[in-house]
């Protein structure tokens, strides 16, 4: 056990992969709550789009077909979403671990340590779009994907970090 008190102790190299996992729990989260998705919002929004039609009957039967169009559309992005989310969250995860199982003794080994990085932060930016997209093609508060998204971007530095500090293996590979 470390003489160190726990708050000033540097973050654990798992410290990363360890709020991966919980920001994968949070977005599951949001997967089953159908990302925010407000009815109440898409009808603002079609409200709006029919609100220069002058006929009472002609504006109430545009806002239904782009009701039922917008309906559909919704039910399929949500769909689609999730997939990208969660292969996205995944990916984070994943490639961590697979970095993090390498403890490199040649140049290879750290540039595939390196590699698995890689993919993990370019997961990080799919997902940051994938959400960013969601809030505002669902009608969603975007609001309650700020969180998210700035845990994603904490998780980003600290892979940066991390891979960062890997240099230091450097010094024992042989060139």
């Amino acid at each position: 056990m470390s003489n160190i008190p726990k708050g000033e102790r540097s973050e654990s190299k798992l410290e990363v992969i360890h709020r991966a996992i919980v920001l994968r729990n949070r977005i599951r989260t949001a997967l089953m709550l159908d990302f925010g998705y407000s009815r109440k919002n898409m009808e603002k929004f079609i409200q709006n789009m029919v609100k220069s039609i002058p006929d009472r009957e002609q504006r109430e039967a545009a806002a239904k077909a782009i009701r039922e169009a917008e309906e559909d559309f919704v039910k399929q992005r949500i769909l689609d979403t999730r997939k990208r989310i969660i292969d996205s969250t995944l990916g984070i995860t994943g490639h961590l671990r697979a970095a993090n199982t390498i403890s490199p003794k040649y140049m290879k080994e750290f540039e595939e340590r390196r590699v698995e990085m890689d993919r993990a932060l370019i997961c990080c930016n799919v997902l940051q779009d994938e959400l960013e997209d969601a809030a505002i093609s669902l009608f969603a508060d975007k609001n309650k994907y700020s969180d998210i998204v700035m845990e994603v971007k904490s998780i980003f530095l600290m892979i940066k970090a991390l891979r960062q500090s890997d240099n230091r293996f450097l010094k024992d590979i042989p060139h």
